[in-house]
This record gives C-alpha cells, structure tokens and sequence, in this order.
C-alpha cells in the first residue's frame, strides 16, 4: 500500500496520528495585539512618497522652507472638512509622508471670537468621537487680554493660547485657534506620525551637525 493510500485508509478506519492521540497542547495566551496605527486624514497615507502622492492626482507646490524638509501645499485631496483653505504636506528628507497641516479660511471680523471658537468646538466635537477626550490648553495673557473682546488680540500678540491635543496610536493630533491680526481668526489641524516624525528629527540633527 503506498503512502496516499494508507492516509485514506487511516481516515476511514478512524485511526488517530500519535500527535493527535496525545493530550493536546495547552494554549498559551497570545500577546495583546498592538493597536493598528491611526490612518493619515483627508484620503492621504503616511509615508508615501511625494510619486505616490502625484500618482493619486493630487497636485503639488512646493513650500520653501529653512529646514530644507520636502514642504508641498496640496490640492485635490479626496477627502476635506468644510472651510479648509490650504494643506500642507511634508516628506520629511526621506521622501516619506510623515506631517500634514490644514489652515481654514479666514473667520473675519470676530474679535471676540465667538464665530472662530464656535467652529473649533464642532471639530473638537468630531475629533474627541474619533480618538478621545483631547488636552485642552485655554489661556488667556492676563491684563486686558483676560477680557472678552481682545480674545483675538491676545492670541495674535502671543499673550494667548487655544487649543487642544489628542492622542492616538501612532499620531500626536493638535487643533488650534489662531489669529491674523486681532478682528480675523483661523483654526489649524496639525497631524504628526510619531514613528516617521523620529527619523525626521535624527536627519536633520545629522544635517545640522554636518552644516557647522
């Protein structure tokens, strides 16, 4: 009887292998699953590179900056909230997504306010739902900044702060109230990949230490 044949054979006669004769192995518990990673806002994914980006239709212009990071304002995103203005987007050195930016159109004639913060609070609604109670950072400058009419004042003369930071996994999260000048506010959404933003951080201490 060759080998096929005596497994069929076995099967039909209810033999048993002498692994499964045995006492089954006790189960040991399997290490808690680490949670997935947050997925990047507004249809985009992290570390993408600036082709894959482009290759999705989105179009890019390139954000100079000081830091000689690969800086774009994006258009055509698949996915927005209403008011957002402009995006930015950043590669980091490596050429891989770890940072996104959105800034919302201004919120004129408000220097209370109370149109600016009105809309902050809807998102932080949105965004509390999505990953938890956030910290939230309201400081008013003292003197007249402690008064309601020069809200947009302080925070436009750095005297202020308002805004709140969330957690989860992998992503720092910050929504911010900020101001033009003190009659016109704005909110900025500022998404970081913790994991991508550790090598950004260790090229450009490199580029750094290399330029001096």
């Amino acid at each position: 009887m060759n080998r096929f044949a005596a497994v069929v054979m076995s099967f039909a006669l209810g033999a048993v292998s002498p692994a499964l004769a045995a006492d089954p192995p006790k189960a040991v518990p399997s290490s808690p699953a680490a949670p997935a990673m947050a997925a990047a806002p507004f249809g985009l994914e992290w570390g993408l590179s600036k082709e894959d980006v482009e290759a999705k239709g989105i179009k890019l212009v390139e954000v100079p900056n000081n830091e000689g990071s690969q800086r774009f304002s994006a258009t055509g995103l698949s996915k927005l909230v209403a008011g957002v203005e402009t995006v930015v987007i950043d590669f980091g050195f490596d050429n891989r997504l770890w940072k996104v930016i959105a800034a919302s159109e201004d919120f004129p004639n408000d220097p209370y306010g109370f149109k600016i913060k009105a809309r902050y609070g809807e998102l932080n609604g949105i965004l509390t739902e999505k990953y938890g109670r956030g910290k939230a950072t309201h400081h008013t400058g003292g003197s007249i900044y402690d008064e309601a009419r020069y809200f947009l004042a302080g925070l436009n003369g750095g005297k202020s702060w308002h805004f709140t930071t969330y957690s989860a996994p992998g992503l720092n999260i910050e929504l911010s109230v900020r101001a033009k000048d003190s009659d016109t506010g704005y909110w900025v959404l500022i998404y970081d990949n913790t994991e991508l933003a550790k090598g950004y951080d260790k090229a450009k201490a490199n580029r750094e230490k290399n330029a001096l």
